[in-house]
């Protein structure tokens, strides 16, 4: 027997995920993602979607977004990855990679460039992790 209407129930929790997402301290979400990932996001963190879920036996809201990254992918002629750059990794971590860079510039360096490929997969790795 049914006490009330599933879409009455659905409409609620998709209030109650949109209320929790406009009240949301962006400012702070933000500051979380610059300290876990290194990427300052200025205003490129957009609410997409959320639900309720079930953590460590509690309910929890989980609430997804969308980010935006802008990368430049520098290859050589042999198509070896020199870097991965971001006008929002933080200021170490582009001085990281353009010491790196400055350290490729001679094609014949394969371990350097097996460095800095390791280092793009790092970075590709954390923005999916961004992403999910």
């Amino acid at each position: 027997m049914k006490y009330t209407n599933k879409d009455i129930i659905r409409s609620g929790e998709k209030k109650l995920i949109r209320f929790l997402a406009k009240h949301l301290d962006f400012n702070a979400v933000k500051e979380s993602i610059q300290q876990t990932y290194q990427i300052d996001l200025n205003d490129r963190l957009e609410h997409r979607s959320g639900n309720i879920v079930i953590h460590n036996e509690e309910i929890a809201y989980q609430l997804d977004f969308d980010m935006k990254v802008n990368l430049s992918v520098l290859l050589d002629r042999d198509g070896e990855l020199l870097s991965i750059r971001s006008p929002q990794l933080t200021s170490r971590e582009h001085s990281q990679q353009q010491a790196s860079l400055s350290n490729n510039s001679m094609p014949e360096e394969k371990e350097k460039s097996a460095e800095t490929a390791k280092k793009a997969a790092e970075i590709a790795e954390m923005i999916s992790d961004i992403n999910k």
